[in-house]
């Protein structure tokens, strides 16, 4: 958590958006069939969640924090997936 260690005054904000990458469902449903080929999503009915979930940005923005802060990401997407299909399978 390197971002905790970092001296305040090297620091222009005090918030920063904190995102790896971002997804949609398809791009989910996509790379969990490379590692499941028969996978069948879940359907669900938008409830009250989704007005709150689209009350969000559509994109965070965390340039700021990686040259800021100087932090990279060691998981992507793929990789995520992958290790989460692999944590899934062990279990």
């Amino acid at each position: 958590m390197r971002f905790l260690e970092v001296e305040k005054s090297k620091l222009q904000r005090t918030t920063y958006n904190f995102s790896g990458f971002s997804i949609s469902p398809k791009m989910l449903e996509e790379e969990i069939r490379k590692f499941i080929p028969g996978f069948k999503p879940v359907i669900y009915e938008p409830d009250l969640r989704q007005k709150i979930a689209q009350s969000w940005p559509g994109i965070l923005d965390c340039e700021s924090m990686k040259k800021e802060i100087g932090i990279s990401f060691e998981y992507d997407f793929e990789k995520t997936v992958g290790q989460l299909i692999a944590d899934i399978k062990s279990n």
